[in-house]
């Protein structure tokens, strides 16, 4: 089953030059077991866009300190395997890693 862990973290927090090689270990890892399915950091909020009912407005005005930055996608067994995962991901040391199923299904 897939799963896309979408990571929410302060982006104020700087984390130290350490950090990185963590993340592309962690991708490594997850090709190596076939269960990469892809990823991504986001640019920072203040470059989003949000459309709502037919106009745009600048970033995600989100009502938290914490936004979206950035996302795995996981190709795994179980739930817990995902949620494993998601404990992997460095900035879960300083965020959140929010585990949601992907909804499969085939268009008609």
């Amino acid at each position: 089953m897939k799963y896309v862990l979408l990571i929410h973290l302060d982006e104020s927090h700087q984390p130290g030059p350490e950090v990185m090689p963590k993340y592309v270990a962690l991708a490594d890892d997850l090709k190596a077991k076939g269960q990469w399915g892809g990823g991504a950091r986001l640019q920072h909020s203040r470059e989003a866009k949000t459309l709502r009912r037919e106009h745009v407005t600048d970033g995600p005005f989100a009502e938290a300190r914490e936004q979206l930055g950035g996302f795995y996608l996981v190709d795994v067994a179980t739930r817990a395997e995902a949620e494993a995962i998601a404990a992997r991901i460095p900035a879960a040391a300083w965020g959140a890693v929010e585990v949601r199923p992907i909804l499969e299904f085939s268009p008609p």
